[in-house]
């Protein structure tokens, strides 16, 4: 049906969006997912769990990401944090792709 083609057409430049950015923020990796409209972003170059950075980052910028620490019970969930961009107009979620990285680069030194 036409309106579930529409609905991965914005996914898929959604996430076109969020790939890009992440490709140039410095100590951030992550593996691009095939389908879908959230990602795990490792955070462990920067020296921060996960927690902490989720909370900065909020507190400075805005930007909601959420700490994989709920998930399991290895410490994978302190080195990764979820980025969900489902509903996020491509412009909105420019925005806070630039916010990401300029708190990083303000930030981290381990990831210049």
């Amino acid at each position: 049906q036409e309106w579930q083609r529409a609905l991965v057409r914005g996914y898929r430049r959604a996430l076109d969006i969020v790939v890009r950015h992440l490709e140039s923020i410095p100590g951030l990796t992550f593996v691009r997912p095939e389908a879908g409209y959230n990602l795990l972003i490792n955070i462990s170059a920067l020296g921060v769990p996960s927690t902490d950075f989720c909370r900065r980052l909020l507190e400075s910028t805005g930007v909601a990401l959420t700490p994989m620490v709920a998930w399991g019970r290895d410490t994978s969930g302190y080195e990764h944090v979820r980025l969900v961009f489902s509903n996020e107009p491509d412009d909105r979620l420019e925005e806070a792709m630039r916010h990401l990285r300029a708190f990083v680069e303000q930030n981290f030194n381990a990831a210049g």
